[in-house]
């Protein structure tokens, strides 16, 4: 027992270490999500409000779309404990990706019956500790992380229920919690709560009242949404989301895309780019582990018994079924359910090759040569090609410009923004600009209701001297003092040469290549004629 202690907090430990190492640092910079969650969790700190003014809301309005809550209430202790920092919005997605790992082994151990159920519950854990997507979603700001930590801890009282029926009320309670943490869960949730009572039907009608409890207070926290769906919130996810199409060719597209999460290519091999994917040339897994799921799959049945096989089989399709119905061809985020299962089979596929390798240090040479190989392929992976291939999109130089601007605090700053909306917030956030003074310039800008589907992204951010927006070449040359600050796209050669405009700093990127300009006015006759 003190040695299966010994080991579960070795993997513990080693989770750690994989999701809070260089945080702050890796991935670079700040995705527009990641940044209005980051924001929106200062602003809350410091007036109970979001950017916009709106007070303690259900979903967060952010750049045309809707955010869940439970992230944004969450993130403002560690912004309290270490600032406005990057490293402080992550810590919160990984701090859970840790209790994930911990979760693991605690519900493997619930429902695995054998005398092994202490060796594959510490194999789960440590499969979920080093897999890439389980890192990766750890070391972003998503809200993803929270709901399949909220599902997991459900799940494990669902199962200690069918032993002790006081279990079903917190078990309610936090699958309801779940929905309000990532959008997927709503459906899985939705799906999950009504098919685990009537599944083990001959059990729960036993203990109706208990049952109807955790109807009553599951509905009770669901009610929220309840509000939200009559609301354009609802329909602009929707519409973000998109659907896999319409009659006959939703089916199909649905059924192709239910596929493509079956896929060794996607799961094995290469899940492709983008922020809700994993690192360059890896899957969600790393490709050795597709030996031991399938062995996994042929052996499962030697540790799960029939009545519980059946439902995990179920309950894996009930995981697919909202990423399947969105427009995306592969988009792991949202599937976060259906990889914890798979490692789970994975785990058993690796206890059952070792127990047929008889020879101790033959076995021991070989599973440490296979962990140093991940961590290695994945350091390579993650911590050098992940960080050139994402750096641009995800805003990282603005970073670096909001120390640069220090030194014109006597200039007024027009930062483009047209292409990326979030670059004022960026600047907001990393000097704590004052939320109140952000909420009445925000709120003075909105064009629609709080929740309403037509969002406006054209926004104007004033922070201190720096105003983000689109450049206006007609009125902005024409300013005295004024430095315009974009990329080369943003501000062209021509408009240079015609605008007799003077480069004062340049920032660099990553791979040391130029990405942002700052350029000085000079006012002509025309500008003074005008």
């Amino acid at each position: 027992m003190k040695n299966n202690l010994f080991v579960l907090i070795l993997i513990v430990i080693l989770a750690f270490i994989l999701r809070f190492y260089r945080l702050g640092e890796v991935p670079l910079g700040f995705h527009q999500d990641e940044i209005s969650q980051a924001y929106n969790s200062f602003s809350i700190l410091k007036t109970g409000q979001d950017r916009y003014g709106q007070l303690l809301p259900i979903l967060f309005r952010s750049f045309g779309s809707y955010q869940p809550p439970i992230y944004t209430y969450l993130t403002p202790i560690p912004l309290y404990l270490f600032g406005n920092t990057i490293f402080a919005a992550r810590s919160t997605s990984a701090f859970f990706g840790v209790l994930i790992v911990l979760m693991s082994y605690f519900i493997v151990k619930e429902l695995v019956k054998t005398k092994h159920k202490e060796s594959l519950a510490l194999l789960a854990s440590f499969v979920v500790a080093i897999s890439p997507w389980a890192i990766h979603f750890s070391r972003r700001v998503v809200e993803g992380n929270l709901g399949l930590f909220f599902f997991l801890l459900s799940f494990y009282f669902f199962i200690r229920s069918l032993s002790q029926i006081k279990f079903i009320i917190p078990a309610s309670v936090l699958l309801a919690i779940s929905t309000h943490a990532y959008y997927s869960e709503r459906l899985i949730a939705v799906i999950f709560f009504p098919f685990f009572p009537i599944y083990f039907k001959d059990y729960f009608l036993k203990y109706k009242k208990w049952v109807i409890g955790s109807i009553l207070l599951f509905g009770l926290i669901l009610l929220p949404h309840v509000a939200t769906v009559f609301s354009g919130a609802f329909a602009a996810r929707l519409d973000q989301v998109g659907t896999a199409g319409e009659g006959k060719l939703f089916f199909v597209e649905f059924a192709k895309h239910f596929v493509n999460y079956l896929s060794p290519k996607y799961l094995f091999s290469d899940a492709g780019s983008g922020l809700a994917r994993v690192s360059p040339d890896l899957g969600v897994f790393f490709n050795w582990m597709v030996v031991p799921f399938l062995i996994g799959l042929y052996f499962l049945t030697k540790y799960i018994n029939n009545e519980y096989l059946i439902f995990l089989g179920i309950f894996l399709v009930i995981c697919l079924v909202p990423v399947s119905m969105t427009g995306d061809i592969f988009y792991p985020l949202r599937a976060l359910e259906f990889f914890w299962l798979l490692s789970f089979i994975i785990s058993i596929g690796i206890f059952e090759i070792g127990e047929r390798i008889k020879n101790v240090w033959i076995k021991w040479f070989i599973f440490f040569s296979l962990i140093l190989y991940s961590l290695g392929f994945f350091y390579v992976s993650y911590f050098i090609l992940f960080q050139h291939e994402t750096t641009e999109s995800a805003g990282n130089t603005y970073f670096t410009l909001s120390n640069k601007l220090d030194e014109y605090k006597d200039y007024k700053i027009i930062l483009d923004s047209t292409r990326d909306p979030a670059t004022g917030l960026r600047i907001a956030y990393v000097r704590s600009y004052d939320p109140k003074k952000l909420q009445a310039l925000l709120k003075g800008q909105m064009e629609s209701p709080y929740y309403d589907i037509f969002v406006n992204n054209n926004e104007t951010y004033v922070v201190d001297n720096i105003e983000a927006r689109a450049i206006n070449w007609k009125s902005d040359r024409c300013r005295a003092k004024t430095i315009l600050v974009g990329d080369a796209l943003a501000i062209s050669e021509s408009q240079i040469k015609d605008h007799n405009l003077e480069k004062v700093f340049e920032i660099e990127g990553i791979n040391r290549n130029i990405v942002l300009f700052g350029y000085l006015t000079n006012p002509d006759k025309k500008c003074e004629t005008k």
